[in-house]
């Protein structure tokens, strides 16, 4: 579904042109509103308010308000880090104040403030936790085993885990004690996320809503299926239409003709979330559906969706993407008005 742009939409984002223009690193797109943040291509993460894009050479830092978007260069320290079982080292990457940001040769979990570390060696698949730096490892959660997924609490208070337990198969939770509890017991999760009181939202085949601690939602057999992180919202597709649930209303829309592909993202309030998508035989999309508008954005240069990358929100108004190949590559930005 396309909506037309408003005379507020225009005028506002025309005005937002006049900062751009004196922020070189970032520029319009010819013939489209797309803007292009940087050449590079990067892991868009968010550390105490501050959003970043962390490429193996640079450290960017975004710098937005509710109608412009800039970039500053920071510096970026790379840590090589032991693994436990031996098979290697993980190099994580820290911002000159020594705050975690990603981490390469395995599963390397930061917390939201970067200050705490979760560690899932490669060769054994055991858990370890330390400070930010990663100075001291130790054992995080011993008796779970074939964990496939772990998620920080956005404020870092918890990590939940799915695995096998003592309780069996499913989502556990680990405060900052390091005590251990079952979350959500279920051998089929799709999906999961912490909600507002740190109780465990998790989706789970055939696509049913199960909430820790509360009635479930009253939807089902959504394909695909994704949970918000932070906030009590689900968003899937449900035969002929999405749905789009943050607690405690439930938005049903007719599902355009659109195949979507990839990981979902939620704006940071939970009002909106965006995929990508494509019209059979037409170019690719990103699609935008939430509590105020469903519409679609047409992405830049016309390319596949294979070719694109969504990274997620930064603050509520501008959604990140990359272009993976090409003359084009590099991250790219879209300015939502509607919020």
């Amino acid at each position: 579904m396309k909506r037309k742009a408003t005379v507020f939409f225009l005028t506002v984002f025309a005005a937002s042109q006049i900062y751009f223009s004196r922020h070189p690193t970032v520029h319009q797109v010819a013939s489209s509103s797309w803007l292009e943040v940087t050449h590079s291509l990067g892991t868009l993460v968010s550390r105490q308010g501050r959003y970043y894009v962390v490429s193996p050479h640079h450290l960017l830092r975004l710098q937005v308000n509710s109608v412009h978007i800039g970039t500053a260069s920071e510096p970026v320290t790379w840590e090589e880090v032991p693994q436990p079982g031996g098979r290697g080292v993980w190099r994580v990457a820290y911002t000159a104040h020594g705050l975690a940001l990603v981490g390469y040769g395995g599963p390397v979990h930061p917390s939201p403030d970067g200050r705490r570390v979760v560690w899932q060696d490669p060769a054994s698949g055991k858990l370890y936790q330390s400070d930010g730096l990663g100075t001291s490892l130790s054992p995080l959660v011993p008796g779970l085993r074939q964990v496939r997924r772990i998620l920080w609490a956005p404020d870092g208070d918890a990590v939940a885990m799915v695995g096998i337990g003592p309780s069996g198969h499913g989502i556990y939770v680990a405060d900052g004690d390091h005590n251990v509890m079952p979350g959500v017991i279920a051998p089929s999760v799709v999906a999961f996320g912490f909600t507002h009181q740190e109780t465990v939202l998790a989706a789970l085949q055939p696509g049913n809503i199960v909430w820790q601690g509360h009635p479930a939602p009253q939807i089902s057999h959504l394909k695909p299926v994704f949970v918000d992180n932070g906030k009590a919202v689900v968003w899937g597709v449900h035969g002929d239409r999405t749905v789009f649930w943050k607690h405690p209303t439930l938005y049903e829309r007719p599902e355009p003709a659109l195949t979507f592909t990839g990981n979902a993202e939620f704006s940071p309030s939970g009002g909106e979330v965006a995929i990508l998508a494509a019209e059979p035989g037409r170019q690719a999309d990103l699609y935008l559906d939430g509590t105020v508008h469903q519409w679609s954005v047409r992405l830049p240069f016309g390319l596949a969706t294979k070719d694109y990358r969504l990274l997620g929100f930064v603050g509520n108004h501008w959604v990140l993407i990359s272009v993976l190949n090409g003359s084009h590559a590099g991250t790219y930005s879209w300015w939502i008005g509607h919020v």
